[in-house]
């Protein structure tokens, strides 16, 4: 299984997203990626 980079995007919905108050599996699931990644 290849590994792949956040991008900028990614990364920024993370942040945004979680200092809005929701949880890194929600997060996890919007962008399609493992909650740990």
């Amino acid at each position: 299984m290849p590994y792949e980079h956040l991008n900028s995007f990614e990364r920024k919905a993370i942040y945004y997203r979680y200092n809005s108050g929701e949880s890194y599996r929600s997060i996890g699931r919007l962008l399609n990626r493992h909650h740990t990644t």
